[in-house]
């Protein structure tokens, strides 16, 4: 379920194009959610969607913070909350927190860059690029590549973060699944996030395969996730199969 939490205009917009949204009105704490997204669309003059957005982090619930909300954000944050910049975002990130880097900086060492920000924020960051690293504040780093450089398309980045808010909120606190793959509790944040950017690089390939390799639309890459996300399942779950049987599958 996605519930919308916003102004009534855009409300309106939201049930016009996806009538499965519930939109809500009120506070943060007046609507329950497992997880937040926060930033999308938003500019520096939504004075209460930003709020909000600092709401939705002292809620302690799993949050991802995109574009917009990165510079209403505090300082210190934690594990839970994943900040999804681009070069550009966070360099007026560093900049914002009191250091020199400036985009060509960030672009010229990402690795460096989000296990930087990761240590100064205390937040898991997801960097998006051509390779979308993934920091968590602890030290471990991950590493996506699946995706096509038609990603590079207005709205792509929301896509991403929205599928990454459909997996936190989904996550539960049962943490014994990561520790059976070598993922430290504080970690698991980050192989979320990370997680995400496979099933969004994959479901753009698959969208720009449908039309032989052309350009694509964030809705394109949104409408190809489903199949993506199950074609995973599948193969998960004959991994899983396979650990626990001694027959073979029919061929």
């Amino acid at each position: 379920m996605v519930r919308y939490l916003g102004p009534p205009s855009v409300a309106d917009l939201v049930r016009q194009s996806c009538p499965e949204v519930v939109c809500s009105t009120g506070s943060v704490a007046d609507n329950r959610v497992q997880a937040w997204l926060v930033g999308s669309g938003m500019g520096p003059e939504d004075h209460g969607q930003l709020a909000r957005a600092g709401d939705a982090i002292a809620s302690g619930l799993p949050v991802v913070a995109d574009a917009g909300a990165l510079p209403a954000l505090p300082e210190r944050l934690a594990p839970h909350v994943v900040l999804t910049p681009h070069a550009g975002e966070l360099a007026s990130l560093f900049q914002r927190l009191g250091g020199g880097e400036d985009r060509e900086a960030v672009e010229a060492g990402t690795l460096a860059a989000v296990r930087q920000a990761a240590e100064r924020t205390g937040a898991t960051v997801l960097l998006k690029g051509a390779s979308t690293l993934v920091a968590a504040p602890s030290g471990p780093i991950f590493s996506q590549a699946d995706g096509t450089p038609w990603l590079a398309t207005a709205g792509s980045g929301d896509v991403l973060a929205g599928v990454i808010g459909a997996l936190l909120a989904q996550s539960g606190p049962d943490v014994g699944r990561f520790h059976e793959v070598g993922i430290e509790t504080d970690a698991r944040w980050a192989a979320i996030a990370a997680l995400g950017a496979a099933l969004h690089g994959r479901a753009g390939r698959a969208a720009s395969e449908a039309v032989a390799g052309g350009p694509i639309t964030a809705g394109r890459v949104a409408d190809a996730v489903p199949e993506i996300w199950g074609k995973v399942s599948l193969l998960s779950n004959y991994g899983a199969w396979k650990r626990n049987s001694h027959s073979q599958p029919l061929r």
